[in-house]
């Protein structure tokens, strides 16, 4: 890395693969569900081939995919997507052990959830509220009675690369009858998230997702870690010394030319 910092597994990915390695595939797991459910979830599928063990052991296999971009999405998308619950298969980069790793940088996390705002002054393509699109794309949703109405792991993906690469994303049900859903983001970058933030900011905090009005947050953890360095760095600064970041709130990380601050 030119700018002097560690960020996590960059020296390899994202970019850098087109297969994934599929690993703790339990023994009773059915196979062809297997590969018929990657198939459905993965672009650019090419091929699931499987390994050579004992049928009472975990197996493991390789997931082929077409370009670089399909491998990024998968490992993204696959380790907490919702049609892959309870099979207890993990999905990591070929060599990177067993489990897909943590990414630890703060400031690179934002949570997404539906509001009641009826207008959008822009952001996320510009434009006012638009009529929630009907996003039912696959027969897993069925399977897993997933509302068609509700995003999917992929949909968020597709929709929030542009911002930059990201580590993962994990879509969960919510007990508000209001709200219903909610996801979590993880850019690599600080900066990348903050090019969210940007855009949710030209509508006071409020953006168009996919036919739905949004509101985008930072994630409580990096609530906390932005807090601890203020009190950290307000005790510095009683004692003459530099703060550990450029300010209150702003990332350890120094940000892409142009990109402002976390606020």
């Amino acid at each position: 890395m030119t700018d002097g910092f560690d960020y996590p597994l960059q020296d390899a990915y994202p970019g850098q693969t087109t297969t994934v390695a599929v690993n703790n595939i339990p023994s009773h797991t059915n196979l062809h569900w297997l590969e018929t459910t990657l198939m459905q979830l993965c672009t650019g599928f090419k091929s699931l081939t499987f390994g050579d063990t004992p049928p009472q052991h975990t197996k493991n296999a390789q997931l082929s995919l077409a370009t670089t971009a399909d491998a990024d999405r998968a490992l993204a998308i696959l380790n907490t997507h919702p049609a892959l619950r309870g099979s207890f298969v993990s999905f990591v980069l070929p060599g990177y052990g067993r489990m897909y790793p943590d990414i630890l940088t703060p400031f690179t996390r934002r949570i997404i959830a539906p509001c009641t705002v009826k207008d959008v002054g822009g952001g996320g393509g510009g434009g006012g509220a638009a009529e929630p699109a009907n996003l039912a794309d696959a027969e897993w949703m069925e399977d897993c009675q997933w509302p068609e109405d509700f995003p999917t792991p992929g949909h968020v993906y597709d929709e929030l690369i542009q911002y930059g690469p990201i580590h993962h994303v994990t879509l969960d049900y919510t007990d508000d009858s209001c709200q219903k859903w909610d996801v979590m983001v993880q850019f690599f970058h600080p900066g990348d998230a903050a090019h969210l933030d940007a855009a949710a900011q030209v509508g006071n905090g409020v953006m168009n997702f996919l036919g739905r009005n949004v509101t985008v947050a930072k994630s409580p953890i990096d609530v906390r870690v932005a807090n601890r360095m203020a009190d950290i760095n307000a005790r510095r600064e009683e004692r003459n010394q530099p703060p550990l970041s450029p300010g209150y709130g702003q990332p350890l990380f120094p940000l892409p030319p142009g990109v402002s601050p976390t606020a």
